[in-house]
Formats: structure tokens, C-alpha cells, sequence
């Protein structure tokens, strides 16, 4: 995996999740953002690998807080498989009122990383997720957690992400060595600087091979 900020930024092998999470917390000034948002121009772009991996990696770090990881892609949700966990009670039972908070967040591991899943399935994912109690929880678990990381739908499956962005402290877009059409990560980047530019902190270049 090649790492990319900008146009300068590169970690491959094994530790690259460690060196991101470092390069995170150096381009964000010694402090990781509260709330991180992991995004991607469409489906199959590496997205949750990178949000898990990054999570896990924050979480074993020496210094490091609590971590936890929200699936936030209601329609095609995968951030429960990578970790063999149950799917609901999740988000969507707890914006929609049938779960509480507690309830639905899983330990992982150790116990300094935890998983809120994306929940039993929502007809009106966007709807949902562009809300204002999504808002007010995001709030929440900023107030639990010492990083939040949310797996974010794709840009292309609807206007929800631009919600997202806006309501956290930082984004990454992963995007994928041949396979990410170049005019997607420009219109994705485009969408996710109109909320607030400095919220860009880098690009994830997924499956990047190096000579």
C-alpha cells in the first residue's frame, strides 16, 4: 500500500497502517482529529481495509486512546465482516430509535477499540445518516472515544457523505492503483473540499506497486 499526501507521502509493507497513523498525527500537529472520516470515490476501493487497518493501529499505539470504528455505509455495510462481528444492533437501529448506544457498540480485542456496526437495514439511508441526531451522536462519540473513525458510504452512492464531512474533523479518500479512474478522485476530492478544505487530509493510494 503507497500512502499519499498532496504530492509527497509513501509507506508500503508491512507497519503502513502504523506510518499513517503517524503521518496523521504530524499533519495534524501532534494531535489526531476527533473524529476521521474515510472515504472513497466508489465501491471496492480499499475504503474499509483502511478504516479497520488505521483503527487497529491507533488502538495498539503505546500513547494511544480509546478507538472506535463506525460503519456508516447503510447500504452495503462490511466494517462488521472484517472483524466477525454481528451486523445490528448497529447506527441505523440506534438514529432510527430501536437501540440504544450501548448496546449496539462491540469491544474489540484488548478493549481500547470498539465497533458500532451499521445496524439491520435503513430504506432511508441518507436520509438518516444527513440528519441531525446523526449530528448530535457524532458529537457523542466524540465526547467517548479518543478517535472516532467512520467508514463512510462512497461518493457515488448518494449526498449523504457530504453531510458527513461536514460534521467531522478530518477525511482521508482512498482510492485504488489502477482501478480509481482519475476524474472520480478529482470530483471526490472536489465534493469533500466544498464543506471545509483544511478537513482534507490526505489521499490513501490503495494496492500501489513500486518499482
Amino acid at each position: 500500500m503507497t500512502v499519499r499526501h498532496g504530492t509527497e507521502l509513501a509507506a508500503t509493507g508491512e507497519g503502513a497502517f502504523a506510518r499513517l497513523r503517524d503521518e496523521i498525527w504530524v499533519r495534524s500537529g501532534g494531535a489526531l482529529p476527533g473524529v476521521l472520516l474515510v472515504a472513497s470515490a466508489r465501491r471496492g476501493e480499499g475504503r474499509t481495509s483502511v478504516a479497520a487497518g488505521l483503527g487497529l493501529a491507533l488502538a495498539e499505539a503505546p500513547s494511544g486512546g480509546t478507538v472506535l470504528l463506525v460503519d456508516a455505509d447503510l447500504r452495503s455495510p462490511k466494517l462488521h465482516e472484517v472483524f466477525g462481528a454481528a451486523v445490528s444492533p448497529g447506527l441505523s437501529d440506534v438514529l432510527g430509535g430501536t437501540s440504544d448506544l450501548d448496546a449496539a457498540v462491540q469491544r474489540l480485542g484488548s478493549g481500547r477499540a470498539g465497533l458500532l456496526p451499521a445496524g439491520g437495514h435503513a430504506e432511508n439511508a441518507c436520509m438518516l445518516i444527513a440528519s441531525d441526531r446523526m449530528r448530535k451522536l457524532v458529537d457523542e462519540l466524540r465526547s467517548r472515544a479518543g478517535t472516532v473513525i467512520v467508514d463512510s458510504p462512497p461518493i457515488e452512492s448518494g449526498a449523504e457523505v457530504a453531510s458527513l464531512a461536514a460534521m467531522v474533523d478530518g477525511v482521508l479518500l482512498v482510492v485504488r492503483s489502477d482501478r480509481t479512474e482519475r476524474n472520480d478522485a478529482l470530483n471526490a476530492c472536489d465534493q469533500l473540499s466544498r464543506t471545509d478544505k483544511s478537513r482534507i487530509l490526505g489521499v490513501v493510494l490503495n494496492d500501489a506497486r513500486l518499482a
